[in-house]
């Protein structure tokens, strides 16, 4: 049992400082956030582990700031992508009735 403890702990502690300094830690945030506002639900955490292993960033926390889709965030961000898409595609915004 002290085998698997052991290698679970260094597993974990792989993870957690993979990719180790400030401009690798801060471009694995900020194409997590990038990537959490993808509207690809459910595939969030496969693009992450993947691009995070490809360009050798930390894939822990790229998750973790993946994660700002969540039931409390998601509406304003659908809202906010589709407001950009159509100043995008059209220049105008979509009229909002309350």
């Amino acid at each position: 049992m002290r085998g698997v403890s052991a290698r679970l702990r260094r597993r974990f502690q792989g993870l957690r400082t993979e990719g180790a300094g400030v401009r690798r830690e801060t471009a694995a945030v900020a194409l997590g956030v990038f990537i959490g506002c993808l509207p690809l639900y459910g595939l969030h955490l496969t693009i992450c582990w993947l691009i995070g292993y490809v360009l050798g960033l930390n894939r822990l926390k790229m998750y973790f700031a993946a994660n700002i889709s969540n039931p409390f965030v998601a509406p304003w961000l659908v809202v906010v992508e589709v407001q950009v898409g159509a100043w995008l595609r059209r220049g105008t915004f979509h009229q909002v009735n309350a």
